[in-house]
């Protein structure tokens, strides 16, 4: 008992943060296996709209080209929304930002991959984006899913109409704040490694 309360109060080493400040961690970006295939993102150049068509003459032709995998080529669920099935892995019919992951394209090096993603031409029906809440939430048409929200709660606590009426001042306004995003330490990715008996290996960032 006296060892555990020993460590109350007391501040412990981060026992990876030396790798990490010298570099020496090994990420997944890091990693490479023989006979390796590398796989770069097709992405959305446009905000909002419908594929029309996907041409891969011009990716198809260039050196080191191995595939090109669409949503069609997703054999499960294309679907790895967290909360709500609502984030397609691949794009199928709508683009919904920049940057928007159409398909996947393989190519035998990492340079080859990310040229090939590029030359990757696609013809869209352009829609007119919604770039704020307001918008959004006024819509009437071409929403984001289903509809352009996710989820609606009411939150009503004590008495808020005699509230009003007893206070000397209302403030009614709209307030925002920049987003937030955490900062990563590695980019996503994985290894996927066949093995002889039929299984596969995944080595992937967390």
């Amino acid at each position: 008992m006296s060892e555990h309360r020993s460590l109350i109060g007391t501040s412990l080493p981060n026992v990876d943060a030396r790798d990490k400040a010298t570099g020496s961690t090994q990420y997944t970006s890091d990693l490479t296996v023989d006979r390796m295939a590398w796989a770069y993102p097709i992405y959305s150049r446009i905000p909002f709209g419908r594929i029309v068509n996907v041409d891969l003459r011009s990716a198809s032709a260039t050196k080191g080209y191995i595939a090109a995998i669409f949503a069609k080529d997703i054999p499960g669920a294309n679907q790895v929304g967290v909360f709500l099935e609502d984030q397609p892995l691949l794009a199928e019919e709508t683009v919904r930002f920049v940057g928007d992951v159409i398909g996947i394209a393989v190519a035998e090096t990492a340079e080859a991959a990310i040229r090939i993603a590029s030359l990757v031409e696609i013809e869209y029906d352009e829609y007119r984006p919604c770039l704020t809440i307001q918008d959004s939430v006024s819509a009437v048409d071409r929403f984001i899913h289903a509809s352009n929200i996710a989820c609606s709660h009411q939150v009503l606590k004590g008495d808020w109409e005699a509230g009003f009426k007893q206070a000397d001042i209302i403030v009614k306004s709209d307030f925002s704040t920049h987003h937030q995003e955490h900062f990563y330490l590695e980019t996503q990715g994985c290894i996927a490694i066949p093995e002889a008996d039929g299984h596969v290996t995944v080595k992937g960032s967390l």
